[in-house]
């Protein structure tokens, strides 16, 4: 075993304290709005649409379905039922909520897939 004498050890000076930032706390994102706060139609220029049958009493009768289906999204909507002349000579009634603001289109349409319904944004 070979020992170096004489090498002198590293020296030690002491130094100013160490600090050392608090880490923060990890943020929780607010709370998203619950899943059955209704969205009020009011003004805007989106819709929701729910679909589109072929008459106006069918369309009609699939709101007071989807209304009784999805109580926490759809009550308090009033239908939007408007006659469309598709290409080909098709005609559906478009079955919509709204108007809402871009915002609250999404937030509604978001609230009724979760629930699991069906629906797209369209422009009014």
């Amino acid at each position: 075993v070979q020992e170096r004498a004489g090498t002198p050890a590293a020296a030690t000076t002491p130094s100013a304290p160490l600090r050392v930032a608090a880490i923060p706390a990890a943020q929780t994102p607010a709370a998203p709005a619950p899943a059955t706060a209704a969205i009020r139609s009011g003004t805007g220029d989106f819709v929701v649409q729910l679909g589109a049958p072929g008459s106006e009493s069918e369309a009609r009768a699939t709101f007071a379905a989807l209304q009784r289906k999805y109580p926490d999204q759809l009550s308090g909507q009033a239908p939007i039922v408007r006659k469309t002349e598709l290409a080909g000579g098709k005609t559906v009634f478009r079955l919509r909520v709204g108007p809402y603001s871009r915002d609250d289109a999404t937030t509604m349409c978001t609230q009724l897939q979760a629930a699991g319904g069906q629906c797209f944004i369209a422009k009014n």
